[in-house]
């Protein structure tokens, strides 16, 4: 069997066929581009420590890789403790 046979054969198959292609929907108003288009910020961020924690955040700095983040997660966590607490 040729190459050519094969191809052939495969596409005579109804996998490309316009039976089984799907539609393309194309917005009404154009395509919309965006102001910036990269996916990452051209601005660094402010990285805050949670209220009364920035001695927590000293401490982490250097033993795990976001301080911060650890740091905002405890304190979420024990404020959703309280908030429980006074239900």
């Amino acid at each position: 069997m040729k190459i050519s046979e094969i191809v052939l054969e495969t596409a005579s198959a109804g996998s490309t066929g316009a039976g089984s292609v799907a539609a393309v929907n194309v917005p009404l108003g154009g395509m919309r581009k965006r102001p910036n288009p990269s996916i990452y910020s051209k601005k660094k961020t402010k990285e805050d420590a949670p209220p009364g924690r920035e001695d927590q955040v000293k401490a982490l700095k250097g033993k795990v890789d976001n301080p911060y983040a650890v740091s905002w997660a405890s304190y979420n966590k024990s404020k959703k403790k309280k908030s429980k607490k006074s239900k």
